[in-house]
């Protein structure tokens, strides 16, 4: 909550904590710990441009479409290391790829939107 209102000037009295995804640990050595809120909505959001270059939303029914995402292989030190990495097609300018891409598809499975 305090990276939010740092960052895009969320209040926290308009945010229902849902839960949390299991966390994450990225190819670049970070642990993600992924929060699943709700906001409610219209909020007043307002970028830290040191942070932040614009804020944007895609709705989870495009984003629970196959047609809107491909899954690829990609090989890590060496050929005998890969892991699926899951890239978006772009929506309103914005791509979402990498870990973001990941753990949005682990979110549209636990809601049943897509299969696993």
């Amino acid at each position: 909550m305090r990276e939010a209102r740092e960052e895009i000037g969320l209040d926290p009295q308009r945010v229902n904590l849902l839960g949390h995804l299991n966390d994450y640990h990225t190819i670049t050595n970070f642990l993600v710990k992924p929060v699943v809120a709700e906001i409610r909505w219209p909020a007043a959001l307002t970028p830290d441009e040191r942070e932040v270059s614009r804020i944007f939303s895609i709705p989870l029914s495009w984003l629970a479409d196959s047609a809107n995402y491909q899954t690829s292989l990609r090989v890590i030190g060496g050929e005998e290391s890969s892991m699926k990495v899951i890239c978006f097609d772009p929506y309103d300018g914005e791509l979402l790829w990498g870990v973001t891409a990941r753990l949005t598809i682990t979110l549209l499975q636990i809601l049943g939107l897509v299969e696993e």
